[in-house]
């Protein structure tokens, strides 16, 4: 029993920081930080360009969202949507601003302009990277420098994208998949890690070849690719397609009510948590309570979009459950108080 809780222990160890965080894209402000060249008005302007561009597309889910021309127009007037700023003079970074972006206003352009908004907590991705195993077997500098570098742009990246990195605790049972998996089938080896570790999503980075050279430069592989390409493309593919499993369109032209039944209420403390949360859905403008029996609660919402749009958002939030019911005319879920 205490060899059962020493290894959740670790288990759980491994997934730093994996707690629920409140959704990205539906925050009031958002800060974000970018290089400048002066103080003067042209060079405020591209640094707050360059911060709303990053801004869109983590608003968005996707690193393609640029290319749109509704982004495109919304970057040729970055100022519309900065509430204040402020400079900053890094000794490392060098001089800085701090743009604070208002998420009402963003959000309002994204719904009018039809561009999807990422609905989701933070994707959480099991990473593996074989040379930092290797490390503690090898001086060989330039090696271990490319195994840091590499490192480094991963966790950079992720950060950009607001993605979790979870690595695998490579103990005895992980490096006996390795031995066995992992220089035959990299995907079947990291399918391995993923079932034991509950997390369905990963990424593997080499620097070497099959013959133990270094590569020109690093390459991944996801659990949404066939092929290894650069960690750039790897990650921000595997992301952009994950994110848009849990984006939704906020059309505002579309206005509905749905009836939705809620089980698992747990006395008016829960009751009045569960509404809170359902006021505070995206596409839901009004709502009103029409019944309760016991720990059932009957709620009629009004919101934008479809009933289809609302199951897929209420789906998507990790305090409703769907229940399966017997009729399609019934929207049924339990509420999983935190």
């Amino acid at each position: 029993m205490l060899r059962i809780y020493f290894i959740f222990t670790l288990l759980m160890v491994a997934y730093s920081n994996i707690n629920s965080e409140e959704i990205y894209s539906l925050k009031e402000n958002y800060e974000v930080r970018e290089s400048i060249e002066g103080t003067d008005q042209i060079s405020l302007q591209k640094g707050m360009k360059k911060a709303l561009s990053k801004l869109a597309i983590n608003l968005s889910g996707d690193s393609n969202i640029t290319n749109s021309n509704k982004i495109r127009s919304l970057l040729r007037s970055p100022e519309r949507y900065v509430n204040q700023y402020k400079l900053i003079n890094d000794e490392a970074e060098g001089l800085q601003a701090e743009f604070i972006f208002d998420g009402n206003l963003l959000r309002t352009y994204l719904s009018e302009s039809q561009i999807p908004i990422w609905l989701s907590d933070k994707p959480l991705i099991l990473t593996y990277i074989p040379c930092i195993e290797k490390k503690s077997i090898t001086n060989e500098l330039e090696f271990l420098g490319t195994c840091e570098k590499l490192k480094i742009e991963l966790e950079t990246l992720s950060m950009d994208r607001n993605a979790r990195l979870a690595y695998p605790l490579m103990d005895l049972t992980d490096i006996g998949y390795s031995e066995t998996l992992s220089s035959v089938s990299p995907s079947r080896f990291m399918n391995k890690l993923s079932r034991r570790y509950a997390i369905d999503e990963w990424l593997i980075c080499i620097i070497e070849n099959e013959f133990g050279i270094l590569l020109e430069d690093p390459v991944c592989f996801s659990s949404r690719q066939k092929n290894f390409s650069s960690l750039a493309d790897s990650l921000n593919s595997l992301i952009n397609k994950v994110n848009q499993d849990k984006s939704l369109i906020v059309d505002k032209s579309k206005q509905n009510n749905s009836v939705v039944y809620f089980e698992q209420i747990k006395g008016f403390q829960g009751l009045e948590s569960m509404l809170e949360e359902l006021a505070d859905q995206v596409l839901v403008f009004d709502l009103s309570l029409t019944g309760i029996e016991g720990d059932l609660v009957k709620v009629k919402l009004s919101h934008y979009g479809d009933r289809k749009d609302l199951e897929s958002l209420l789906k998507i939030h990790s305090s409703f459950k769907e229940i399966n019911t017997n009729t399609r005319d019934i929207i049924s879920f339990s509420y999983i108080d935190k």
